[in-house]
């Protein structure tokens, strides 16, 4: 996923990252209890990122346009553990706060740039496997967290791609029967074998800082065909676009959509100002209404921090699409 800590003319490597949805009735998380993902399949969901660093800056309005919040994120000990102390550390019970104010569902992230350690280690045989999904089981039901979301970035070879099919499917193996959900961040170049995808509830493509202009509609169109291709359902896809722009002469310069406004002040109709590549609201419009009539299964948006919370808001952009699909 693209990071963090952007700010107007600062140097930052953008993690791209990625997780889901709402409107379903509360879950009660029980061992005993199977409950039915019916909900997950029929929404269009909103998926946001909500990194740990950036929290604060999070417009409390936004919670109430999105219907997945991802906690970003966990990272594994460095031989392949659970982290449990690592996991205290971060704002889970804000997340929970979210949730019961808002009604939207909560997953909590593994990997990302810069945070995929321990992968290699944890996904290298059935048993270290067993042994993780277990604790993170656990951790689900005792937190309320509605699920997993899975951001390995990047698996080496064929054996790790494979040991990461396995842990996915192994791991909703073990979700479904609680209701849970597992999701996968994808980069716009990566695959997964077929069995993975079946195993997923959602994918999420990471449709960005593919090139100079870094999020076109183009690429991205061209992004979700290779992925179909591929052998990922469509309608399992969630669209992945920024809240950020990248310069286009030095792709290690970012800037967050709100900062981009504030500074160059563009029209909604424009994706570039002062250098620098974005996706405004009317390219977010479009987007938002191709997954929609393609039937995907959603948006993405890393990530939350970035955006306005003003008539400019690129959410609330999504969120009128959304609502004129609704009206149809």
């Amino acid at each position: 996923m693209p990071s963090a800590c952007l700010r107007s003319g600062s140097r930052a490597w953008v993690m791209p990252v990625l997780l889901l949805m709402s409107g379903c009735a509360a879950y009660r998380y029980h061992a005993a209890e199977a409950v039915p993902l019916t909900c997950l399949h029929d929404e269009f969901r909103v998926v946001g990122y909500a990194p740990d660093y950036s929290l604060d800056r999070i417009h409390d309005d936004a919670f109430a346009r999105v219907t997945d919040v991802i906690l970003f994120s966990a990272v594994l000990t460095e031989d392949g553990g659970f982290p449990g102390e690592g996991i205290a550390a971060l704002p889970v019970a804000h997340f929970q706060e979210m949730k019961r104010k808002n009604g939207v569902r909560i997953h909590l992230c593994f990997g990302g740039w810069g945070r995929s350690g321990g992968f290699s280690e944890m996904t290298v045989t059935r048993e270290k496997r067993g042994v993780f999904i277990g604790d993170l089981l656990q951790w689900c039901l005792d937190n309320g967290f509605d699920g997993v979301d899975y951001d390995w970035e990047f698996p080496a070879d064929r054996e790790e791609r494979a040991a990461y099919s396995a842990l996915l499917m192994e791991t909703a193996e073990a979700f479904r029967p609680h209701g849970l959900y597992v999701s996968v961040a994808l980069g716009h170049t990566q695959t997964l074998d077929r069995n993975a995808y079946d195993a997923v509830d959602a994918i999420h493509l990471m449709a960005y800082d593919m090139g100079v202009r870094h999020a076109t509609e183009r690429d991205a169109l061209s992004s979700i065909r290779r992925l179909v291709r591929s052998g990922a359902p469509k309608e399992k896809i969630v669209l992945g676009v920024p809240f950020y722009g990248r310069r286009m002469d030095d792709r290690d310069i970012a800037m967050a959509y709100s900062d981009i406004l504030e500074r160059f002040g563009p029209a909604p109709d424009e994706d570039e100002a002062g250098g620098v590549y974005f996706n405004h609201r009317d390219t977010i419009r479009r987007k938002t209404r191709h997954a929609m009539e393609q039937k995907m299964a959603g948006i993405m948006i890393w990530e939350l921090s970035m955006d306005t919370d003003d008539d400019l808001s690129l959410l609330k952009a999504i969120d009128e699409e959304r609502g004129k699909k609704s009206a149809e």
